[in-house]
């Protein structure tokens, strides 16, 4: 894209966004000059840039508008709601006009001579009314013509003498003009309340004033009585003679005059007469008549003191001109200047590589001890520091440019749901991330509606509820805790229990024993569920059962918490925390078991060292431990029991923990769950470059990414919100596992019962696949589906995923969502399309009857109902080509005696693939993920007819296992057959030398089974 375009589109965007926001603020306060002049500046500019650029269609639109916003300016023209509304179209217009130049470097083609034609009208004072009236106002004008008009009798008054009598009669607008302001204007006095009323709103607006950090400078200098009093004669005098006493304007405002006030502060004052004269109980009539005497006071105020600033200027001239100058030289330097995004994000991956070198170095001094490259180290450790700080900032923007768009928002809802609604922005000046700043946009947005539509009442059922016609919706950001917090709140209706609980029983998302015991707030959050919505129908802005579930995904996706709090027919108040930034990060590293790990330090609220002789100790609750804290019960999970590091035979249990053993617990919170990690050992935080988690670790929600530590070590990011999700698993994990033998723990045979999905697909018939082969039960968007060379495909994860149909001629629905099951094997994924998932069975896959038809291993009886069970090596070969897993079984391989057959293997995915396979063959399968676990399988006295062994797996590889199977003990002749992804001729060599009698490449299933039926037969011929 030409440099000139592109400078061009981004300066008319960022005006663009500024004139919609002021726009707002302009028709709130249709008398703001400067506003007006910064509009009308930035719509010229846009229009004088297009002109030189040659862009005929936006330069026709911007021109039309500038017409309309220069009879603003000149005065010709009423600043009116629909004066703005067509104004904000033809911004929308500009927009779409401008969006297609940034596509194709062209102005779209389209048709505004109806947006321009409005606009111009406008200009010219033809509004839709105005024509109207002027129509009846000739009508009026032309003379009435009567026919065969009826002469008049002597004596008889004409028409023209009867109107020329009743012009010359007096009428009430002919009354003395002393009398109708003594009887009027007393009456608007009293009416408000008389002398003690004003001095009351006199009272409240000084005390608002000199509360407000921004504006007690004005009253600096004054006596607080006298200004009062001098407040209240002006308010007094001006209701008695019902119009805005100006001799009274500089004496009661003398303290805004003498220091200085501003326009914006005048207007800020303003504000805070609004709420004087609302505390005061005055009626709307007689606020709305105060507020308009005080604005027409403005102008003698702020020329008073604009006159007032000016001779002290004049006083101080020679030294104002020098600073002048000064000011003008140092002006050119400190211009901003515009940097590409992928130049920060670049500059910050190079800062996040320096971060991890200098902490490389510092680990290499402190094991060396004293050097001559201490001092040299601790500046640059100091360098970097700060280098890492300037360029965080380059990349923090404040929060308020994700608000933007939220007043324009606003107004459009007010107009389209007939409801008022009041705005209100604290904290835009927060800075934050440019990374999270975009992340939040969305969800920020999606809230903002939810509250204008679900939570602001309308007009007459607030003021049925005794509240004021005009709801608020109250925006405010903070830093707490080197964490950003947002606090979304309105004066609504709130979230409605009763109807959340039926909501709730009629998904299913709780029973009614489960709903009667839990409280207010926990029912309210049933609203962040998928499809959660209690809208009466759809509306274009809400009401489709999506987006609250999106949003606390999104905003737990970047390390944050979502809180909810509501009161009926009070108003609702979401509190979001988010952290400051997600490249580096300070964290607590950790060890468990033999391990290390970082926990990020915004997710930990304290440490906490329990043992037997410190007021902490970790206590059990029917078999669950827990920490008392501060008279609060906190469910504690052990890392080791999480992680899997932890056996069953070493669970801890309270009567044989020792009296000295320490535990080192952090306790954390997500959302409103607060808990405790129990850990190894706590070491120091350390300032870490968060890197994302491997493609094979993704579906590992403990983890949220890895780092590399200052002596060169590869750690992962524990996520609290993972652990979180698993801790209901792991702790009744950890009761059942207590109640199993040892020797179960070991080993799993045919005859074990494992989950199984059961789902349909082209029809009635019910398939089954083992639980333990699908990574994620996805629900996708057909419309999102692509198409490369004949495959159907969805993007998923960053990746492209093929889709898999059961049979050529399954259908895939035309539109909507539907299931799918994602099978994912290292870095390869598949999607299976199905019609519906039907269920989770705990039961075994006992091949009945063998299929010859491809895909399918056989038919088995499952929940008591004949299931045909599929064969997912098949359709990974059908999709990847590289995984070579041979033919389909036939139906005579499948009639063989039942053999005992054991298989060592350390994958679980191989295992569970392998597994169904065997078992469709016609053989029992027994495996062991070590060959370890196997030889212990020996000890106890098994005996099997064929063992399979992988060859590369941890602590002894199967060559080793196959050395110690053939040197003694009962294994000693039987058949072995190695599996190995590397099948070359050395390998083979090595593992007859070893003792395996056969050797197959991994997932050749072809040639697996052959060699299976083969070793079986010798075995019953050498017998």
């Amino acid at each position: 894209m030409d440099d000139l375009l592109n400078e061009f589109l981004t300066e008319t965007f960022e005006s663009i966004e500024v004139v919609d926001v002021e726009l707002v603020e302009l028709e709130k306060d249709p008398n703001n000059k400067s506003v007006l002049d910064n509009i009308f500046r930035l719509v010229h500019t846009i229009k004088g840039t297009c002109g030189f650029l040659g862009l005929p269609r936006l330069e026709a639109v911007a021109h039309s508008g500038e017409n309309v916003l220069g009879k603003f300016r000149d005065g010709e023209m009423e600043v009116t709601p629909e004066a703005v509304t067509l104004i904000l179209k033809a911004l929308d217009r500009i927009k779409e006009i401008l969006e297609g130049l940034e596509q194709t470097q062209e102005e779209p083609a389209g048709d505004d001579s109806e947006i321009i034609s409005q606009l111009n009208d406008m200009a010219e004072g033809k509004t839709p009314q105005q024509e109207t009236a002027d129509v009846v106002e000739d009508v009026v004008e032309k003379p009435i013509s009567v026919e065969g008009e009826r002469p008049t009798v002597p004596g008889e008054v004409t028409l023209d003498e009867l109107e020329a009598a009743f012009l010359a009669a007096p009428g009430p607008d002919d009354e003395e003009p002393e009398e109708a302001e003594a009887s009027s204007s007393t009456n608007r006095l009293e009416a408000a309340g008389g002398a003690e009323a004003m001095a009351l709103v006199s009272h409240l607006f000084h005390n608002h004033i000199s509360s407000d950090e921004s504006l007690k400078h004005l009253l600096s200098g004054a006596d607080s009585r006298n200004t009062k009093k001098l407040v209240e004669d002006f308010f007094t005098s001006s209701f008695e003679k019902e119009k805005c006493s100006e001799d009274l304007i500089e004496c009661a405002f003398s303290s805004f005059i003498d220091n200085d006030i501003a326009e914006d502060q005048f207007y800020n004052t303003v504000k805070h007469l609004e709420t004087a004269l609302e505390e005061a109980g005055m009626s709307s009539q007689d606020a709305e008549f105060a507020l308009e005497i005080y604005s027409q006071s403005s102008t003698k105020i702020l020329s008073a003191a604009k006159k007032q600033g000016k001779s002290e200027v004049e006083v101080k001239k020679e030294d104002s001109a020098k600073k002048s100058a000064t000011a003008k030289e140092g002006s050119i330097a400190n211009q901003s200047i515009r940097v590409a995004v992928d130049v920060l994000d670049n500059l910050m991956n190079m800062v996040s590589e320096l971060v991890l070198t200098r902490n490389q170095l510092l680990q290499i001094s402190r094991r060396a001890g004293d050097t001559e490259f201490d001092i040299p180290l601790q500046r640059l450790s100091q360098c970097t520091t700060e280098l890492q700080e300037g360029v965080m900032k380059t990349r923090m923007q404040p929060i308020g440019n994700a608000w933007s768009k939220i007043p324009r928002i606003i107004r459009d809802l007010q107009m389209e749901l007939g409801k008022k609604i009041d705005l209100q922005m604290l904290g835009a000046e927060t800075e934050l991330d440019r990374q999270v700043l975009e992340l939040i946009k969305d969800p920020l947005t999606h809230m903002i509606r939810n509250s204008a539509d679900h939570g602001i009442e309308k007009i007459e059922d607030r003021v049925a509820a005794g509240k004021k016609e005009t709801g608020t919706i109250r925006l405010n950001a903070f830093h707490e805790g080197g964490q950003i917090i947002i606090e979304i709140s309105d004066d609504g209706a709130g979230l409605p229990v009763e109807k959340l609980k039926a909501k709730a029983l009629a998904n299913g998302l709780a029973s009614e024993e489960e709903i009667a015991e839990m409280s207010d707030q926990q029912i309210q959050r049933f609203i962040f569920h998928a499809g959660f919505s209690t809208a009466a129908q759809v509306t274009s802005v809400s009401g489709r059962g999506v987006g609250m579930d999106v949003v606390r995904t999104n905003i737990e996706k970047i390390g944050g918490t979502i809180e909810l709090k509501s009161t009926e027919g009070k108003g609702t108040t979401f509190f979001i925390k988010i952290p400051l930034t997600l490249a580096i990060v300070s964290a607590l590293i950790v060890k468990s078991g033999e391990e290390r790990f970082a926990i990020p330090q915004i997710s930990v609220l304290e440490l906490v060292r329990a043992s037997g002789d410190s007021m902490h100790t970790i206590e059990y609750i029917k078999d669950t431990p827990v920490l008392r804290l501060r008279d609060r019960l906190l469910p504690l999970l052990h890392l080791n029991k999480i992680l899997g590091f932890q056996d069953a035979n070493e669970d801890v249990v309270e009567s044989e923990k020792q009296e000295n053993q320490d535990d080192f617990i952090i306790i954390t919170q997500v959302g409103e769950f607060t808990f405790g990690i129990v850990v190894d050992r706590v070491f120091d935080t350390e300032e870490i470059v968060v890197k994302p988690v491997a493609p094979i670790l993704r579906d590992l929600t403990v983890f949220s990414g890895n780092t590399i530590l200052g002596d060169g070590t590869v750690i992962m990011i524990l996520d609290p919100n993972g652990i979180a999700n698993e801790a209901n698993e792991a702790m009744s994990d950890l009761a059942d596992r207590r109640a199993e033998d040892e020797d179960d723990s070991l080993i799993s045979t045919a005859n074990d019962k494992e989950a199984i999905l059961l789902f349909r697909a082209g029809g009635d018939t019910k398939r089954a696949v083992p639980l333990s082969l699908v990574s994620r039960l996805e629900e996708m968007d057909v419309d999102k589906i692509e198409i490369s060379e004949g495959t159907k495909m969805i993007q998923y994860r960053g990746k492209l995923m093929p889709l898999v149909m059961i049979n050529d001629d399954y259908e895939i629905k035309s539109e909507g969502r539907q299931p799918m099951l994602v099978f994912t094997e290292d870095d390869k994924s598949m999607g299976i399309v199905v019609d519906e998932i039907s269920d989770i069975k705990e039961d075994n896959i006992n091949v009945e009857l063998s299929s010859k038809a491809t895909g399918q291993l056989g038919t088995a009886i499952i929940d008591g109902v004949a299931t045909e069970v599929i064969d997912i090596a098949y359709y990974f070969e059908k999709t990847f080509d590289n995984w070579q897993l041979g033919a389909e079984c036939s139906a005579d391989e499948g009639k063989s005696k039942r053999k005992n057959i054991l298989i060592v293997d350390d994958s679980t995915f191989f295992l569970n693939l392998l597994k169904p396979l065997l078992t469709a063959s016609g053989y029992n399968v027994t495996i062991a993920s070590t060959a370890g676990e196997a030889l212990a399988l020996r000890e106890k006295g098994y005996n099997f007819d064929l063992i399979i062994s992988d060859i590369d797996m941890p602590e002894m590889n199967g060559f080793e296992f196959a050395e110690d199977v053939r040197e003694d003990g009962r294994w000693q002749e039987t058949p072995m057959v190695a599996l190995s992804a590397n099948g070359s001729e050395k390998r083979f060599e090595r593992g007859r030398e070893a003792g395996f009698d056969n050797y197959v490449e991994k997932l050749d299933r072809d040639t697996l089974l052959k060699a299976i039926e083969e070793q079986i037969a010798n075995q019953e011929t050498a017998a």
